[in-house]
């Protein structure tokens, strides 16, 4: 169906609504309706869209191993209620310590063989943003508190920095799961993000490694270019955000010419350390790998 567009004064549009489906809908003068956007497309609606709530029923037995990310790949999917059968305490326990972890989830009822999990709170798009940008700088924090630890041989703090790991985990968890329910602002942009949070949270369990991997140590001198190697790749990670948030061509120069110079040198160095070093510079080159492979899909959505 095609209508006219009128103008109402000096700059309001007006498109009149079919006379058949106001009158379906019993809409007089003063009715309310519901709007919506979606890139070109305007849907009215004479009442507000309800979401349909999605139940899944688990059995833990059908899992197979029960590990605790069963249940956020149930969240990213966008279910709003799961009622999970258990097939032993192991089951239960591993499954439910991640709850804790899922913005909005929460236990509703248990049993001793089973719990149901609901969305309390559901997320909303328009906090995905915000929750994007936390994510990032999350993760700056992490990879510049934990290059402080590493060079100051206060390992001790590697501990408590690892923690963030569980944060990035939360905020990353939420991002899939607006994601997956209704899909990015610019829909035909919605998996090149999808990648880039899956990419986030992986960055984020690298650094977390490298932490679990040396805080238990009180006396040990990291190299000094092993150290290069560690604060370039969270170099890296800084030019990226800037590029995210506000495109330079001459960044992005910058950007590649890091990448390849510290993938370069860690290569090199790898020949060259022994004994934990050659641990924490595999760690780096996974870390430098995952941040240029952000790249990629965030090109293509400028595009």
């Amino acid at each position: 169906m095609k209508r006219k567009i009128a103008l109402i004064g000096p700059s309001t549009l007006m498109v009149s609504l079919p006379s058949k489906w106001a009158k379906a809908n019993s809409l007089r003068k003063g009715a309310e309706i519901d709007v919506e956007e979606r890139e070109k497309q305007l849907i009215v609606s004479a009442e507000p869209s309800k979401p349909k709530v999605k139940r899944l029923n688990l059995e833990a037995k059908d899992i197979g191993m029960p590990h605790k990310n069963i249940l956020a790949y149930v969240y990213h999917k966008g279910y709003d209620e799961v009622r999970l059968n258990f097939s032993g305490d192991e089951a239960e326990n591993s499954l439910l310590l991640k709850i804790s972890e899922l913005i909005g989830f929460e236990v509703v009822s248990q049993t001793d063989t089973s719990c149901t999990v609901r969305s309390i709170t559901d997320v909303k798009s328009e906090e995905y943003e915000s929750m994007l940008r936390r994510t990032f700088l999350l993760q700056l924090e992490m990879g510049e508190s934990c290059y402080r630890a590493l060079a100051s041989g206060k390992f001790q703090e590697l501990g408590g920095i690892s923690l963030h790991e569980g944060t990035n985990n939360k905020y990353t968890d939420f991002c899939k799961r607006v994601l997956n329910k209704y899909g990015y602002a610019n829909p035909e942009n919605t998996l090149f993000m999808y990648a880039i949070v899956r990419d986030l949270e992986k960055i984020a369990d690298v650094y977390k490694a490298i932490c679990l991997y040396f805080f238990r140590e009180t006396d040990y001198r990291i190299d000094r270019a092993v150290l290069d190697a560690v604060r370039e790749t969270n170099m890296m990670f800084r030019l990226l955000y800037e590029l995210f948030y506000k495109f330079d061509p001459s960044k992005a120069k910058e950007f590649y010419r890091i990448k390849n110079e510290a993938s370069g040198k860690t290569l090199h160095l790898l020949g060259k350390v022994k004994g934990r070093e050659i641990i924490l510079l595999h760690h780096i080159m996974t870390a430098q790998d995952l941040i240029f492979d952000l790249y990629g899909p965030y090109y293509a959505m400028r595009l």
